[in-house]
């Protein structure tokens, strides 16, 4: 005899103030990128690094209208996820959700969408201001300290999500 599935039903975690400044922050980074592109746009050369080597060399070019590609992805990526977070139902979770670890797990998982949706705007700008740089004074970045902190903001918040995730069970 196959046991029924249980049915959860489909909260919706209250908003706290750390998920609103999260939220905040995510759509913030949309404007920042669009204001740095913006404005540095007619001082850049009419040719701009766009693709860097491990090295932090410079191995693609493109036109300074590629400036504006970055802010419009961050636009076009930040705010799904943002709108996202509020359907923790949908997720998929590294523990069996349950009625006792539902809110938990929701809460959790909603968070940490928040939390990438804000790092990918921070990366965004990163990469953005890289390659402003690069076009303006012909140094180039540091390698290590731009992957490693593209890393960092991209696997940290996961590995720590998984951990916290876990031990909620």
């Amino acid at each position: 005899m196959q046991k029924k599935k249980e049915q959860l039903s489909k909260i919706r975690p209250q908003l706290t103030s750390t998920d609103r400044i999260l939220e905040m922050g995510a759509l913030a980074t949309i404007a920042i990128a669009w204001m740095v592109a913006v404005i540095t746009y007619t001082s850049m050369p009419e040719t701009i690094p766009i693709h860097f080597n491990i090295k932090g060399e410079p191995d693609g070019y493109g036109s300074r209208l590629t400036l504006m590609i970055l802010p419009a992805i961050a636009t076009l990526t930040i705010p799904p996820m943002v709108w996202l977070s509020r359907y923790p139902h949908i997720f998929n979770y590294v523990v069996k959700i349950t009625p006792e670890n539902q809110l938990v797990q929701y809460r959790l998982a909603a968070r940490f969408i928040r939390l990438m949706a804000a790092g990918v705007g921070i990366i965004f700008i990163i990469i953005l201001q890289a390659m402003i740089t690069s076009a303006e004074s012909n140094r180039y970045p540091n390698a290590f300290i731009l992957i490693t902190s593209i890393a960092a903001i991209s696997i940290i918040p996961l590995m720590v999500y998984i951990i916290i995730s876990s031990r909620s069970k």
